[in-house]
């Protein structure tokens, strides 16, 4: 029985081409990525690792990192990445739940109560894990796993209610990488800027599997640095990022056209992406920027093409291996296919509250064919504002006042209300120009939109709430303004 995910990785990691050029401009090359891999598969299973143990890891991006992921599927290990930003008591909370039998950390800092073998990043300490690897010389035997057999736990953002294990198989795994691949036709001449955290779907499985898949080289950056990015435009032909990076590129003044000229593809997501961006990157790169959108759970479930335009919210058409419907009722998206989850880890009831009768995992998301076929994102339908019997699409108001010149984003969110049950608010964040204040956006949305999807109240902080991957948390505003029409005195 083969590693099914292992044996595709890995089978272009051969010979001097390069794999990573760093912002030193160290340079690995694929031969010794995959030999430090092994050597991590090894020292795991001198720790005792066992096929279906869990290795935890939660340390800042490397390519060490990388190599102890790839070194625990080679062990037959299941992977589970840990955000840094993560307190002891967040990281206790997952331990518990995971259960791993080693534990990676940058240093050991904190007491989180896990029985878990703890190895550092750190090289001066017992216990290191490079050290323990570098001593693991000899050949190692790949783990035979089944391709159900399940690779990677990944946690939820989290942006309401506690975190849940998303358990990823190798055959999930690899039919959505391979299925980006061939969406997006990355081969082994492209360079992708790697600037994504390798705790979540889209800098560990997305971007590092394509590159992996196609045997093209990366310029891997363990922190994001807008103007490193910018230096480092000319010589790649791709990159991924989520909305704030775009944002932060764009800021920089020396972002110019020309540096631009070998760029092939720029892909967005994580995130909705705000219509300003959008126009901002064509603008003075030249390029389109391309959306995909999925889910932890589901993968990466639509993608657009290279070179294709599209209009805010627009998020291409379903990849190969993935079934979609839109609930005619609410325009929910439902999905199966291959590169679905298998559950959650430990968790039944929520497993089985995440699925429809008929076997379709239930996104919250909700969505609209557009007329060439493709998904328009229209928003989430935990974030569905029933104000007075009304709905309103939160997500169709934000478009309207991210119209606007003055306005650099904005969040819409429902709060209690005394006599509507809900009432709509909306944070808008300024641009640099301050030309917007309150009675020009309700004078912009009075031409767009019927008088009860208005926002009620508007509030103009310097910045919205967001996680570690730059999702804006609503619920954060929706705890800090849940008492404010206590009195129902803004009744507009």
């Amino acid at each position: 029985m083969p590693n099914t995910l292992i044996d595709a990785l890995l089978a272009k990691a051969v010979g001097d081409r390069r794999f990573a050029r760093l912002p030193d401009r160290t340079d690995i090359n694929y031969a010794q990525f995959a030999e430090g891999c092994r050597h991590h598969a090894a020292a795991f299973a001198e720790l005792g690792l066992e096929p279906g143990d869990r290795v935890a890891a939660q340390a800042p991006k490397s390519i060490t990192f990388l190599q102890a992921y790839i070194g625990t599927i080679m062990a037959g290990g299941v992977f589970v990445p840990l955000s840094t930003a993560y307190t002891d008591a967040e990281t206790t909370a997952l331990l518990a739940n995971a259960r791993p039998r080693i534990l990676i950390r940058q240093s050991r800092r904190g007491q989180i109560g896990c029985t878990a073998q703890e190895v550092t990043l750190e090289e001066d300490e017992s216990g290191s894990l490079p050290l323990l690897a570098r001593r693991q010389r000899g050949a190692f035997a790949v783990q035979p796993r089944d391709p159900d057999a399940i690779a990677v736990i990944l946690y939820t953002s989290g942006t309401t209610g506690a975190p849940k294990g998303a358990a990823m198989s190798h055959r999930a795994l690899l039919s959505n990488a391979l299925a980006l691949r061939e969406r997006w036709g990355f081969t082994d001449q492209d360079r992708l800027i790697h600037a994504l955290p390798l705790h979540h779907t889209h800098g560990l499985f997305v971007a590092t599997h394509v590159a992996l898949l196609a045997g093209c080289s990366m310029v891997f950056f363990p922190h994001f640095d807008a103007e490193q990015i910018v230096s480092a435009m000319p010589q790649a032909t791709a990159i991924m990022g989520v909305p704030t990076h775009y944002s932060r590129i764009l800021a920089s003044p020396r972002l110019e056209r020309r540096q631009c000229t070998n760029l092939r593809v720029a892909i967005c997501g994580s995130a909705p992406l705000p219509e300003a961006v959008r126009k901002a990157w064509f603008g003075r790169t030249g390029h389109p920027l391309i959306e995909r959108y999925g889910m932890t759970e589901t993968g990466i479930m639509t993608a657009m093409s290279p070179g294709e335009v599209s209009q805010d919210g627009h998020v291409g058409t379903a990849l190969p291996g993935v079934e979609l419907r839109l609930c005619n009722d609410s325009g929910v998206i439902e999905m199966r296919g291959s590169g679905l989850f298998s559950g959650y880890w430990c968790n039944p009831p929520a497993t089985a509250a995440a699925y429809t009768p008929d076997g379709y995992f239930n996104t919250q998301d909700i969505a609209r064919h557009t007329d060439d076929g493709a998904i328009r994102i229209e928003g989430r339908l935990r974030d569905l504002v029933i104000s007075g019997g009304l709905n309103i699409h939160p997500r169709e108001v934000e478009d309207v006042i991210d119209q606007m010149n003055g306005v650099a984003e904005s969040a819409a969110f429902g709060v209690p209300h005394p006599d509507f049950g809900e009432a709509l608010m909306a944070a808008v964040v300024r641009d640099h120009t301050h030309t917007v204040d309150e009675a020009s956006i309700r004078r912009h949305l009075a031409v767009h939109l019927a008088r009860f999807k208005h926002p009620k109240h508007l509030t103009f902080p310097p910045s919205l709430p967001r996680n570690a991957m730059g999702k804006i948390v609503k619920s954060a505003l929706r705890d800090q303004f849940m008492h404010h029409f206590d009195s129902a005195q803004d009744n507009r």
